[in-house]
C-alpha cells in the first residue's frame, strides 16, 4: 500500500519549490502575451536567408515609432509583432514589400487585433476560468455532500494551473514563448484532467469510509492510503497513453501548436501528480483538523 500521507509534506515542499521559481520568472521578467490579447499585428513568414537587421529596416515604416519585435529561426522563417493595430492598406502594403524584399517569400500568419478587443479578450478569459472554477467546486460539492472534498479539489486544480504558468514564464523568458489562445485552452482542458482523477479518488474514500462506523484520524489516514492505492496504476496507465499522443503531436508540429501539445502534455503529468498527492492530502489534513476541533 502506497503511504501517501507519511510522504506528504515532502510532495507539498516540492509543489512550493516549483511554485517559487516558476513564479520568480513571471514576477521578474513577465509573460509575453500574444497580439490576441495585446493587440497589435503579427506576421509569420518563410523566405530564403532572413536576416533579422534587413527586417527591421523593411518593418520600421509600418511601425511608426513603436517598439518592433523580430524573430528569426533557422535564417527561414520570421515573426514580427508591432505593437499597433495596421489597417488593410497598410497590411498589402508591408506584405508587398516583404514579398519584393524577401526571396521565397511565403505567408504563414497574419493575426491583426485592436486593443480594445485585446483587452475584451483577457475579460473574457478570466471570466471563463472563474466560472469553470465554481462549476467544478459546486459538482463536488454535490456530488459528494462535503465541502472539504470540493475544497481540496479546487486546490488541487488551482495547484496545477499557478505551476503551468510558472512554467510557461520560464518559457517565456528562455524561448521567448508568447500566452496565446491555445494555451489558455491548455489550462481549462487541465482543470478537467484534473479534476477525472480526484473525483476517482473522492469516490473511493467514499466506499471505504462507509465501513468505518465511527471516522477517527487513524482509519482516515488508512482510508485515503487504501483508495490511493487502488486507483493508482489505473491513473498511471492513463497517463501514460496521454503522454505518449502528446508527446508524439509535439514532435511533428511547430510554433504555437508545438506549445500547446507542450501545455497539455505539462498538464497531463500536473493532473497525474496532484490528484494523489495533493488533492488527497489536503483532504486529509482538512479532515483532520475537523476531527481534531469535534475531539475537543
Amino acid at each position: 500500500m502506497i503511504n501517501i500521507i507519511k510522504i506528504r509534506f515532502i510532495t507539498y515542499t516540492l509543489s512550493l519549490i516549483t511554485i517559487f521559481i516558476g513564479f520568480y520568472f513571471v514576477f521578474n521578467y513577465g509573460i509575453k502575451f500574444s497580439t490576441e490579447f495585446t493587440g497589435g499585428t503579427t506576421i509569420t513568414f518563410e523566405g530564403d536567408t532572413i536576416k533579422k537587421e534587413e527586417l527591421k529596416n523593411i518593418i520600421t515604416p509600418f511601425a511608426k515609432d513603436t517598439n518592433i519585435e523580430i524573430r528569426v529561426k533557422d535564417l527561414k522563417t520570421a515573426t514580427i509583432k508591432i505593437p499597433k493595430s495596421l489597417d488593410n492598406k497598410e497590411v498589402e502594403q508591408m506584405q508587398k514589400t516583404l514579398k519584393d524584399s524577401v526571396k521565397g517569400f511565403v505567408l504563414q500568419d497574419l493575426i491583426v487585433v485592436e486593443p480594445n478587443v485585446g483587452k475584451e479578450l483577457i475579460n473574457k478569459t478570466l471570466v471563463a476560468i472563474a466560472l469553470s472554477i465554481i462549476v467544478i467546486f459546486l459538482f463536488v460539492w454535490k456530488s459528494f455532500g462535503d465541502i472539504t472534498s470540493s475544497t481540496a479539489a479546487i486546490i488541487a486544480m488551482l495547484h496545477d494551473v499557478v505551476i503551468l504558468i510558472g512554467i510557461f514564464g520560464i518559457f517565456s523568458y528562455v524561448y521567448g514563448t508568447e500566452l496565446d489562445l491555445l494555451i489558455v485552452t491548455a489550462i481549462l482542458t487541465l482543470l478537467s484532467f484534473s479534476l477525472y482523477d480526484t473525483i476517482v479518488i473522492f469516490d473511493e474514500i467514499r466506499k471505504i469510509k462507509k465501513k468505518f462506523k465511527a471516522q477517527n484520524i487513524q482509519n482516515l489516514q488508512e482510508t485515503i492510503n487504501t483508495a490511493v492505492s487502488k486507483v493508482f496504476v489505473r491513473s498511471i496507465n492513463n497517463s501514460i497513453t496521454s503522454i505518449i499522443a502528446l508527446f508524439s503531436l509535439a514532435l511533428f508540429v511547430e510554433g504555437q501548436l508545438f506549445w500547446f501539445s507542450v501545455a497539455l502534455l505539462i498538464g497531463v503529468i500536473l493532473g497525474t501528480y496532484s490528484s494523489p498527492f495533493i488533492a488527497s492530502t489536503i483532504y486529509y489534513d482538512i479532515q483532520k483538523l475537523l476531527l481534531s476541533k469535534k475531539k475537543k
